[in-house]
């Protein structure tokens, strides 16, 4: 019997945010997500909380707005503390990261990107050549005016597996898998 907790699924992601209405209308305009509840809690009116399961100042206090991006939970935080840190690492530094898209057209989503105030597209679209497992992937990264960086990725020239079949990029579990004996 295993004692590892297997996850079946991402329920989410979330990032912090230095200005809330304007990372909401972001994703909104740029990759057409929809904003199912937003949550408040103002600094101060929970410390214990904010220090032992926010892993925040006790005096934080925050504003949460929960997105859908295709079928994908999205949490945008932004939090009111007394010690917030004003820079973001750069994706190759700890703690430094990114969210990956996949879009129909890439040059649509990138047009939409640059069509934004703020935000900045990193270049042209690169491809993935054979042998890649995911040869035919186009992609690019872009910076949100907040400075985060996501991912853009289009499988529409995607290339058939050498073994005959599509290399299939990482999809949730539909189902759980029972152990046999």
């Amino acid at each position: 019997m295993s004692t590892v907790a297997t996850a079946t699924v991402i329920d989410h992601a979330s990032l912090t945010v230095p200005d809330l209405d304007a990372a909401v209308a972001f994703f909104v305009e740029v990759l057409g997500a929809r904003e199912h509840y937003r949550r408040r809690v103002e600094p101060g009116k929970a410390r214990d909380v904010m220090a032992s399961r926010f892993n925040a100042h006790p005096d934080a206090g925050f504003e949460l707005a929960r997105l859908d991006v295709a079928g994908f939970g999205l949490e945008l935080w932004r939090y009111t503390a007394p010690d917030l840190a004003t820079t973001r690492p750069r994706n190759c530094d700890p703690g430094g990261s990114h969210l990956g898209f996949l879009v129909p057209d890439l040059a649509a989503a990138c047009a939409a990107a640059e069509r934004h105030p703020g935000s900045r597209v990193l270049g042209p679209p690169s491809r993935l050549d054979p042998p890649h497992p995911l040869a035919g992937r186009t992609w690019v990264y872009l910076l949100t005016p907040w400075g985060q960086q996501l991912e853009l990725v289009c499988d529409r020239d995607r290339e058939p597996h050498p073994a005959g079949r599509a290399a299939e990029p990482t999809r949730p579990a539909t189902h759980k898998e029972e152990p046999t004996a």
